[in-house]
Protein backbone atom coordinates (compact mmCIF):
# COMPACT_ATOMS: atom_id res chain seq x y z
CA UNK A 1 0.00 0.00 0.00
CA UNK A 2 1.29 3.44 -0.97
CA UNK A 3 0.79 6.09 1.70
CA UNK A 4 0.55 9.58 0.21
CA UNK A 5 1.27 12.54 2.48
CA UNK A 6 1.25 16.27 1.61
CA UNK A 7 4.88 17.35 1.57
CA UNK A 8 4.75 21.11 1.06
CA UNK A 9 1.66 22.35 2.88
CA UNK A 10 3.31 25.21 4.76
CA UNK A 11 0.04 26.52 6.18
CA UNK A 12 -1.02 23.24 7.78
CA UNK A 13 0.51 21.14 10.55
CA UNK A 14 -0.79 18.24 12.62
CA UNK A 15 0.95 19.06 15.89
CA UNK A 16 -0.40 16.23 18.04
CA UNK A 17 -3.36 13.87 18.31
CA UNK A 18 -4.71 11.37 20.81
CA UNK A 19 -7.44 10.77 23.38
CA UNK A 20 -9.98 11.30 20.58
CA UNK A 21 -8.78 14.82 19.74
CA UNK A 22 -6.35 16.47 17.31
CA UNK A 23 -4.24 19.62 17.61
CA UNK A 24 -3.78 21.31 14.23
CA UNK A 25 -2.32 24.51 12.85
CA UNK A 26 -4.12 26.25 9.99
CA UNK A 27 -1.96 29.20 9.00
CA UNK A 28 -1.42 31.32 12.13
CA UNK A 29 -4.14 29.69 14.21
CA UNK A 30 -4.19 26.42 16.14
CA UNK A 31 -7.36 24.43 16.73
CA UNK A 32 -8.42 21.54 18.95
CA UNK A 33 -11.07 19.33 17.35
CA UNK A 34 -12.61 15.91 18.10
CA UNK A 35 -11.07 12.97 16.25
CA UNK A 36 -12.80 9.61 16.88
CA UNK A 37 -9.95 7.66 15.27
CA UNK A 38 -7.24 9.05 17.58
CA UNK A 39 -7.54 6.19 20.07
CA UNK A 40 -3.97 6.43 21.42
CA UNK A 41 -2.55 8.78 24.08
CA UNK A 42 -1.47 12.34 23.38
CA UNK A 43 2.26 13.08 23.20
CA UNK A 44 1.95 16.58 24.64
CA UNK A 45 0.25 17.29 27.94
CA UNK A 46 -3.22 18.82 28.23
CA UNK A 47 -1.62 21.98 29.58
CA UNK A 48 0.64 22.24 26.52
CA UNK A 49 -2.36 21.80 24.22
CA UNK A 50 -4.23 24.63 25.92
CA UNK A 51 -1.19 26.91 25.78
CA UNK A 52 -0.76 26.36 22.04
CA UNK A 53 -4.38 26.42 20.92
CA UNK A 54 -6.38 29.47 19.87
CA UNK A 55 -9.74 27.70 19.88
CA UNK A 56 -11.33 24.43 20.98
CA UNK A 57 -14.45 22.73 19.62
CA UNK A 58 -16.88 21.45 22.26
CA UNK A 59 -19.50 19.02 20.89
CA UNK A 60 -23.07 19.57 22.06
CA UNK A 61 -24.59 16.77 19.97
CA UNK A 62 -23.22 14.15 17.59
CA UNK A 63 -23.32 16.63 14.70
CA UNK A 64 -23.01 20.11 16.22
CA UNK A 65 -21.19 22.07 18.88
CA UNK A 66 -19.59 25.37 19.81
CA UNK A 67 -16.10 26.83 19.51
CA UNK A 68 -14.49 28.09 22.71
CA UNK A 69 -11.80 30.69 22.01
CA UNK A 70 -8.70 30.38 24.18
CA UNK A 71 -6.88 33.25 22.43
CA UNK A 72 -7.98 36.10 20.22
CA UNK A 73 -8.57 35.03 16.61
CA UNK A 74 -11.05 35.81 13.79
CA UNK A 75 -14.00 33.61 12.89
CA UNK A 76 -12.74 33.51 9.30
CA UNK A 77 -9.20 33.62 7.91
CA UNK A 78 -7.24 32.57 4.83
CA UNK A 79 -4.46 30.09 4.13
CA UNK A 80 -2.70 29.09 0.91
CA UNK A 81 -1.40 25.92 -0.65
CA UNK A 82 1.54 25.88 -3.09
CA UNK A 83 1.09 23.90 -6.27
CA UNK A 84 4.01 23.35 -8.65
CA UNK A 85 4.27 26.92 -9.93
CA UNK A 86 1.25 28.67 -8.45
CA UNK A 87 -0.93 28.59 -5.35
CA UNK A 88 -4.54 28.31 -4.29
CA UNK A 89 -6.06 30.28 -1.45
CA UNK A 90 -8.71 28.99 0.95
CA UNK A 91 -11.00 30.97 3.22
CA UNK A 92 -11.48 29.01 6.45
CA UNK A 93 -14.10 29.48 9.12
CA UNK A 94 -15.32 28.08 12.44
CA UNK A 95 -18.45 26.08 11.59
CA UNK A 96 -21.03 24.64 13.97
CA UNK A 97 -20.13 21.09 12.87
CA UNK A 98 -16.40 21.24 13.80
CA UNK A 99 -15.04 21.59 10.25
CA UNK A 100 -13.08 24.65 9.16
CA UNK A 101 -13.57 24.33 5.41
CA UNK A 102 -10.65 22.21 4.27
CA UNK A 103 -9.40 18.62 4.41
CA UNK A 104 -5.58 18.91 4.40
CA UNK A 105 -5.00 15.25 3.51
CA UNK A 106 -6.59 15.95 0.12
CA UNK A 107 -3.62 18.11 -0.90
CA UNK A 108 -1.99 15.16 -2.68
CA UNK A 109 -5.11 14.93 -4.85
CA UNK A 110 -4.88 18.64 -5.68
CA UNK A 111 -1.31 18.06 -6.84
CA UNK A 112 -2.44 15.08 -8.94
CA UNK A 113 -5.33 17.00 -10.54
CA UNK A 114 -3.13 19.99 -11.34
CA UNK A 115 -0.34 17.90 -12.88
CA UNK A 116 -2.68 15.60 -14.83
CA UNK A 117 -4.58 18.50 -16.40
CA UNK A 118 -1.32 20.10 -17.46
CA UNK A 119 -0.24 16.80 -19.01
CA UNK A 120 -3.61 16.44 -20.73
CA UNK A 121 -3.31 19.92 -22.23
CA UNK A 122 -0.38 18.69 -24.33
CA UNK A 123 -2.82 16.58 -26.36
CA UNK A 124 -6.10 18.45 -25.77
CA UNK A 125 -5.72 22.24 -25.93
CA UNK A 126 -8.80 22.98 -23.80
CA UNK A 127 -9.78 19.96 -21.66
CA UNK A 128 -12.98 20.20 -19.61
CA UNK A 129 -13.25 19.26 -15.92
CA UNK A 130 -16.42 18.36 -14.04
CA UNK A 131 -16.15 17.93 -10.25
CA UNK A 132 -19.18 15.88 -9.13
CA UNK A 133 -17.79 15.16 -5.66
CA UNK A 134 -17.33 18.79 -4.69
CA UNK A 135 -17.24 19.62 -1.00
CA UNK A 136 -14.85 22.38 0.03
CA UNK A 137 -13.87 23.36 -3.52
CA UNK A 138 -10.18 22.45 -3.20
CA UNK A 139 -10.10 20.06 -6.16
CA UNK A 140 -11.99 22.52 -8.36
CA UNK A 141 -9.61 25.33 -7.43
CA UNK A 142 -6.64 23.10 -8.31
CA UNK A 143 -8.24 22.39 -11.70
CA UNK A 144 -8.91 26.08 -12.29
CA UNK A 145 -5.33 27.09 -11.45
CA UNK A 146 -4.04 24.77 -14.18
CA UNK A 147 -4.93 27.46 -16.71
CA UNK A 148 -8.28 26.18 -17.94
CA UNK A 149 -10.60 28.68 -19.61
CA UNK A 150 -13.57 30.01 -17.71
CA UNK A 151 -16.03 27.68 -19.52
CA UNK A 152 -13.94 24.55 -18.95
CA UNK A 153 -14.53 23.65 -15.31
CA UNK A 154 -17.65 23.07 -13.24
CA UNK A 155 -18.21 22.62 -9.53
CA UNK A 156 -21.16 20.63 -8.16
CA UNK A 157 -22.03 18.85 -4.95
CA UNK A 158 -24.76 17.18 -2.95
CA UNK A 159 -24.73 19.51 0.07
CA UNK A 160 -26.26 22.94 -0.65
CA UNK A 161 -24.44 24.89 2.14
CA UNK A 162 -21.08 23.40 1.20
CA UNK A 163 -21.81 23.94 -2.50
CA UNK A 164 -22.52 27.61 -1.80
CA UNK A 165 -19.27 27.87 0.18
CA UNK A 166 -17.32 26.21 -2.65
CA UNK A 167 -18.90 28.54 -5.21
CA UNK A 168 -17.94 31.53 -3.06
CA UNK A 169 -14.32 30.37 -3.02
CA UNK A 170 -14.37 29.94 -6.78
CA UNK A 171 -15.72 33.47 -7.29
CA UNK A 172 -12.97 34.87 -5.06
CA UNK A 173 -10.32 32.92 -6.97
CA UNK A 174 -11.72 34.00 -10.34
CA UNK A 175 -11.85 37.66 -9.30
CA UNK A 176 -8.27 37.46 -8.02
CA UNK A 177 -7.07 36.42 -11.47
CA UNK A 178 -9.38 38.60 -13.55
CA UNK A 179 -11.76 35.81 -14.57
CA UNK A 180 -15.49 35.25 -14.25
CA UNK A 181 -16.71 32.15 -12.44
CA UNK A 182 -19.36 30.54 -14.63
CA UNK A 183 -22.35 29.34 -12.66
CA UNK A 184 -24.37 26.75 -14.63
CA UNK A 185 -28.06 27.37 -15.20
CA UNK A 186 -29.90 25.65 -12.31
CA UNK A 187 -32.32 24.24 -14.87
CA UNK A 188 -29.49 22.24 -16.36
CA UNK A 189 -28.40 20.74 -13.05
CA UNK A 190 -29.66 17.43 -11.82
CA UNK A 191 -28.90 15.32 -8.76
CA UNK A 192 -26.15 12.83 -9.67
CA UNK A 193 -26.02 14.18 -13.19
CA UNK A 194 -24.43 17.59 -13.82
CA UNK A 195 -22.77 17.76 -17.20
CA UNK A 196 -22.33 21.46 -17.78
CA UNK A 197 -24.33 23.83 -19.98
CA UNK A 198 -26.78 22.22 -22.39
CA UNK A 199 -25.94 18.65 -21.56
CA UNK A 200 -27.48 16.14 -19.17
CA UNK A 201 -26.29 12.77 -17.98
CA UNK A 202 -29.08 10.22 -17.87
CA UNK A 203 -28.75 7.48 -15.23
CA UNK A 204 -29.08 4.04 -16.73
CA UNK A 205 -31.44 1.31 -15.52
CA UNK A 206 -31.22 0.87 -11.76
CA UNK A 207 -29.14 4.01 -11.33
CA UNK A 208 -31.86 6.26 -9.95
CA UNK A 209 -31.22 5.43 -6.32
CA UNK A 210 -31.02 8.53 -4.19
CA UNK A 211 -33.42 10.50 -6.39
CA UNK A 212 -36.58 11.90 -4.87
CA UNK A 213 -39.96 10.94 -6.46
CA UNK A 214 -40.20 14.38 -8.11
CA UNK A 215 -36.68 13.99 -9.53
CA UNK A 216 -37.55 10.56 -10.93
CA UNK A 217 -40.71 12.01 -12.50
CA UNK A 218 -38.79 14.91 -14.03
CA UNK A 219 -36.17 12.51 -15.40
CA UNK A 220 -38.80 10.29 -16.95
CA UNK A 221 -40.50 13.30 -18.58
CA UNK A 222 -37.32 14.72 -20.11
Amino acid sequence: MLLLTPEHFKDYELIDCGDFEKLERFGKYITIRPEPQAVWNKVLSENEWNKLAHVRFKPNTSSAGTWIKLKEMPDQWKISYDLADTKIIFRLGLTSFKHVGIFPEQAVNWDFIYSQINQLKKDIPEPKVLNLFAYTGGATLAAGRSGLGRDSWWHGGRSRPRRRRGASLLREEAARHGRHHRRPDPGQLRHRGNAGPGRRLRPGPGQDRGLTPSQRQARAAS
